[in-house]
């Protein structure tokens, strides 16, 4: 479709091509702006107290960053933060409005995941069996990115992981001074090694096809090796809980590491 559109200023901002009925495409621009709405509001005392503490804000801040989503009716979520020098990670819990987050010193913990966390009785299974949305397409690709945003929430300095990805929305080795990714550095593509073939379209999607919603988008991280991965979420439509499949389809040397 072509000419001027008029649009609301949010819808403005996300850009949005539909390609089909039941398929659209969103910029990384919009993403950008969630993830540091989503930033601001829940950022963390760095110099707070060590170890296992009730996070002071509390992740149900994160929501407001994500306009198609809310909390189902009766829950909240509510967090631990560890901190343990200037490191730190924090993990979410998704549990009824009336229950009350127990000491951490009390809490059973569990010993299959890294800093063993505290085991919340009476809490879900996964934070996102808590979040709804109006069903529309954007709210997947929202629910995507929040889902992350809560597993990184109170994450600090060596905690980080998917802070450090960009969403890509377009081809970041195109080798011109005006849109080059990396810079103007053609010997930029020498370096990388591909796994898998490039992609022919590098724009957020969402797309449903009868029960199913699969969101795919696109990111780089410059944490060492560098890496250009593929994010491919499905839900089932109507809910808001996922399984992560992330493929890296190139690499190439260098990069920082913490």
């Amino acid at each position: 479709m072509t000419g001027l559109r008029t649009c609301l200023p949010e819808d403005c901002v996300e850009d949005m091509k539909t390609t089909t009925s039941h398929s659209q495409s969103f910029t990384a621009t919009i993403i950008k702006r969630w993830r540091n709405k989503a930033n601001r509001l829940g950022e963390i005392d760095m110099e707070g107290p060590q170890g296992w503490n009730e996070s002071t804000p509390s992740p149900i801040v994160l929501i407001e960053a994500f306009p198609k989503l809310h909390v189902r009716e009766g829950y909240v979520l509510r967090a631990y933060q560890f901190r343990e020098g200037f490191n730190g990670n924090a993990f979410v819990y998704a549990m009824p409005e009336s229950t009350p987050l127990p000491d951490p010193e009390t809490c059973e913990r569990r010993e299959d995941v890294l800093l063993e966390p505290p085991i919340v009785p009476g809490s879900l299974d996964d934070y996102m069996q808590a979040i709804n949305g109006d069903g529309s397409l954007r709210s997947y690709l929202e629910a995507s990115i929040l889902a992350r945003e809560l597993a990184e929430f109170g994450a600090i300095w060596h905690g980080i992981s998917w802070g450090e990805h960009i969403v890509l929305d377009t081809d970041p080795f195109r080798m011109d001074k005006k849109n080059s990714f990396f810079g103007y550095d053609p010997e930029m593509l020498e370096a990388w090694h591909w796994e898998k073939g490039k992609s022919d379209d590098w724009r957020p999607n969402v797309s449903r096809k009868g029960s199913t919603v699969t969101v795919t988008f696109y990111s780089f991280t410059d944490v060492m090796p560098m890496r250009i991965v593929r994010h491919v979420d499905r839900f089932k439509d109507g809910s808001y809980t996922f399984k992560p499949k992330e493929t890296a389809l190139a690499y190439a040397p260098g990069g920082k590491c913490f």
